[in-house]
């Protein structure tokens, strides 16, 4: 049980979102939802969703890297440390090359 009760309000959101200028359809996008994050992402073959818990909500800041490599091995590292490792399907996962960023909230 947390102590604050808006701590919690504090640790949902978006924290950026990238989407391709020429494939409308195709975003990928950082959330927080209390302790943990949600990468989503959605391409021509539809939308994912990888939860990772990460114990994020102890109202202090983190670090938050990803690596991708071979194209669907995903590494998750929180304040420099790694967390945990996905495998996701082959190519599933394609960050547009030709995008905008947006930081604190998912494009319109």
């Amino acid at each position: 049980m947390l102590d604050n009760p808006n701590l919690l309000q504090a640790t949902l959101g978006t924290v950026f979102s990238v989407r391709s200028r020429s494939r409308q359809h195709l975003y990928l996008s950082l959330e927080v939802t209390g302790a943990d994050l949600k990468l989503i992402h959605a391409a021509e073959s539809g939308t994912d969703m990888v939860r990772i818990p990460a114990g994020l909500d102890d109202g202090v800041w983190h670090q938050i890297a990803f690596s991708l490599r071979e194209g669907r091995i995903l590494d998750v590292f929180v304040d420099c440390e790694w967390s945990r490792t996905e495998v996701l399907l082959a190519h599933s996962l394609e960050v547009p090359d030709d995008c905008d960023i947006i930081v604190g909230y998912l494009f319109t």
